[in-house]
């Protein structure tokens, strides 16, 4: 027997994950597509695997099948406006119009102030329930050491990790307006 699905959504939201945009497509492969993402992690080191998990409505799927390829962004905790540009139906168009644009190894954006970008090639995709489960093989990274504070997102609001010398659990994470309705 299953739990409600409105009692799973209300479990998931306690999880907290780092806020993610997954961007794909290049001048060759037609529109850029982009949408906002925490179902994101890694698979194995050797060789280096990540996963992404996109609904079946989003449009960024279809994108991602196309062209083959994807970039994950891991978010830095100033670029929340990205994370809720991204989340929003807009055209592509519009979303790409904030921020730096490079590339790295697989002709996919890759926003050039994330945290992290992984440059990824499209490994295997399995559907499972309302979601298809993307298995990337990364094929190259851009890694921006001086960026320390990840974008976080639990209870549905954003927030930062913070760190700190005593080792008191509720010192360590703070997410702006948690407990609040």
């Amino acid at each position: 027997m299953s739990i409600e699905e409105s009692e799973f959504k209300r479990a998931m939201r306690c999880l907290t994950g780092h806020v993610c945009l997954i961007t794909t497509g290049t001048d060759a492969d037609g529109p850029l597509a982009g949408m906002t993402a925490t179902a994101v992690t890694s698979v194995s080191a050797a060789p280096p695997i990540v996963l992404v998990c996109i609904h079946r409505t989003n449009a960024s799927l279809a994108h991602v099948q196309a062209t083959g390829h994807f970039v994950v962004n891991v978010l830095a905790r100033n670029e929340q406006e990205l994370a809720q540009r991204f989340s929003r139906p807009i055209s592509s168009q519009e979303k790409f119009q904030a921020g730096a644009w490079i590339r790295i190894r697989t002709g996919a954006p890759a926003l050039a102030s994330a945290m992290v970008n992984l440059d990824c090639s499209v490994e295997r995709i399995i559907e499972i329930g309302t979601h298809a489960v993307i298995f990337g093989h990364v094929e190259g990274t851009a890694i921006r050491g001086d960026i320390t504070a990840p974008l976080l997102y639990s209870q549905g609001t954003y927030g930062e990790f913070q760190t700190s010398k005593a080792v008191d659990f509720h010192d360590l994470l703070w997410i702006s307006n948690w407990g609040a309705d």
